[in-house]
Order: structure tokens, then C-alpha cells, then sequence
């Protein structure tokens, strides 16, 4: 299907921007050029034979695969200062925990061997410092350059190699952050535990 795109825009001469919202997901007209690439092969093999089902998965292609993760709602977390809004992540998630107040710390006890973020980026999103179990202090940002257009939900993963068993997390809101970034705000839907 990208080629389809890509070769329609090289036919043509167009410009990413004509069949693409921000020249990566397509728009309208570019979906519609994969809806049709996608028909005309179903239309090609509608009469092939069924295949065979599956039985069993094949091995795992990494030694430990993300299987059994969890998203852990944000709500859940004990976090004076921080504000639960109703507001979804851009329609991904259906609430969120936040804090504009840079120093403003939050805990979060968890058990597994890999933890991450399910939180917001956006034209007003700031940087967050970040520890486990008391070690060492890490520094993230939930801004980007892409922020400057839209906001979207994404993920981070802080750490994916602890030792299975109880962990402690502990998240700092900083003033310092992107230059371009309109704000603070660090906005979490949901903590990924494996």
C-alpha cells in the first residue's frame, strides 16, 4: 500500500501534504488509495483456497517478549498536587492524571520487570525526571517536534531490564523543558507494567 502512495505521488508530481495529514498518516485521498489496493487483492484471491489454521504460535523472536503487559490506570495512583481530568488522551484513553507545577512528585509502586508511560504529548508538554527504586535520576520529555502540529498520545518505556519483583517509581515535574514547548504540563493516562 505505501508504494501505491508513493508511486501516485511520483506519477503525479504531487506533494506528500496532498494525500497526507502530516506527511506520514494519510488523509482522505490517501486512504482511499489504500482502500483500493487492498480491494483489488482481495478481489484477485477470492477464489483461492483456504489456508490451513494456525495451531501454535511460533517461538517468541526475543527472550523476553512483552507479552503479559498491563496498562495501570493513572487514577489509581495516590498524587497530592497532581489534577485527575476527565479529559481523554486525544480519544486513546479516557482520563488522565496532570501537573503544570514544576517540583510537583508523584510515587508509584508496581511489580514486574518493565515499566513505562501512556501519557500525552503536546505543544504544552514539559520534561519529567525520573527514578527507580531510589537509583539513578533519568530525564524525559513528553514533547517533541511533532507537538508543534498536534497532540498524541504516546508511550515511553523507562526501564525494561529490572529484576522481577516490587519496584517503586518516582517522577519529578521540572521547569526546565523544550525552548518551543508552551508549558509544563506532563499528562499521564496509564503506567505500562510488565
Amino acid at each position: 500500500m505505501g508504494y501505491a502512495l508513493w508511486k501516485k505521488l511520483h506519477d503525479t508530481g504531487a506533494d506528500w501534504k496532498t494525500l497526507t495529514v502530516d506527511t506520514v498518516h494519510p488523509n482522505d485521498e490517501g486512504y482511499r488509495i489504500y482502500a483500493d489496493v487492498l480491494i483489488h487483492y482481495l478481489m484477485q484471491h477470492q477464489s483461492d483456497a483456504p489456508s490451513k489454521p494456525h495451531t501454535h504460535l511460533p517461538p517468541p523472536l526475543v527472550k523476553n517478549p512483552f507479552s503479559h503487559g498491563e496498562l495501570a490506570d493513572a487514577w489509581t495512583v495516590n498524587a497530592p498536587g497532581w489534577i485527575k481530568e476527565t479529559e481523554s488522551l486525544v480519544g486513546r484513553y479516557p482520563h488522565r492524571l496532570c501537573s503544570n507545577t514544576p517540583g510537583e512528585t508523584l510515587t508509584y509502586d508496581f511489580t514486574g520487570s518493565v515499566i513505562g508511560l501512556y501519557w500525552l504529548m503536546g505543544p504544552d508538554s514539559g520534561d519529567i525526571e525520573w527514578s527507580i527504586d531510589s537509583g539513578e535520576m533519568h530525564r524525559a520529555s513528553s514533547w517533541d517536534i511533532y507537538a508543534l502540529h498536534y497532540s498524541r498520545a504516546n508511550y515511553l518505556i523507562l526501564a525494561d531490564n529490572l529484576t522481577q519483583g516490587k519496584h517503586q517509581l518516582h517522577i519529578k515535574v521540572l521547569s526546565e523543558k523544550n525552548n518551543q514547548s508552551k508549558g509544563t504540563w506532563i499528562r499521564i493516562g496509564a503506567f505500562l507494567v510488565q
